[in-house]
């Protein structure tokens, strides 16, 4: 190992201890893993491999070349389907590293999946450029400057009132109002501010106190009003955007 071993399950969105707050993903779901402190030899293909995939018991197949180096550590990233592992109900994903000295790192994260699903005409996606997860100095003393940015690729409007945005505990909601995303347009949410100052793009939550946990990393989430979720960011501990 390269360092200390660790591994970030930042997608699927875990089943939360609170049923109320369950959210749920249609297929395709998307993936995203990271394992901090493995080196290169530990992603090789055969015997050798000492990092392993699993979904619902089921071994994930990989390529070394499907991990991406980040400062934060080797990422692999892809999407499941329901011909690909998964099944309509709980899912389980597993990742395991073996460090050649006897030890084994293993972490678990449950999901739901539903394959009715109904999907949106267009994607949403969280626009990282402009979005603000760790503002200079104290986040807390700039809440106005910490947002998120979520970008419509639509060619009609979307209205997102009742939708919530979440962190990856559920300890931080949001839920719009009277919100609408415009065709291939934005919709960004600062942390701090006064509602009473929105705008057709800018919406305010109004903490006085940062929400995204940049230090130790985080996930951000945006669920419709049904419970689905319908966009996902992972954020790498430490990150800065702007």
């Amino acid at each position: 190992p390269t360092g200390r071993l660790s591994i970030t399950i930042g997608s699927p969105t875990p089943l939360a201890g609170d049923l109320r707050r369950a959210v749920v993903h249609g297929p395709p779901v998307p993936v995203l893993v990271r394992v901090a402190g493995a080196p290169p030899a530990f992603f090789a293909a055969g015997a050798d491999r000492r990092v392993r995939l699993a979904i619902n018991g089921v071994a994930i197949p990989y390529a070394p070349a499907d991990w991406v180096g980040t400062p934060a550590g080797p990422e692999y990233r892809a999407h499941l389907d329901m011909g690909g592992g998964l099944r309509d109900g709980l899912n389980v994903l597993e990742v395991s590293v073996v460090d050649g000295e006897g030890g084994e790192l293993r972490a678990t994260g449950a999901f739901l999946v539903d394959p009715a699903a109904p999907s949106l005409a267009g994607t949403l996606t969280v626009d990282a450029a402009l979005s603000v997860f760790d503002v200079r100095g104290d986040d807390h003393l700039d809440t106005l400057g910490e947002r998120v940015a979520f970008r419509w690729s639509g060619a009609a409007a979307l209205p997102i009132r009742g939708w919530r945005v979440q962190d990856r505990e559920a300890h931080h909601v949001h839920r719009f109002g009277d919100a609408v995303i415009a065709p291939g347009g934005l919709m960004v949410l600062r942390t701090g501010g006064s509602p009473g100052d929105d705008g057709p793009e800018v919406v305010h939550w109004g903490r006085r106190r940062a929400v995204w946990n940049n230090r130790a990393g985080d996930t951000v989430l945006l669920v419709d009003d049904r419970g689905f979720v319908r966009a996902t960011h992972d954020v790498p501990p430490g990150r800065r955007s702007r």
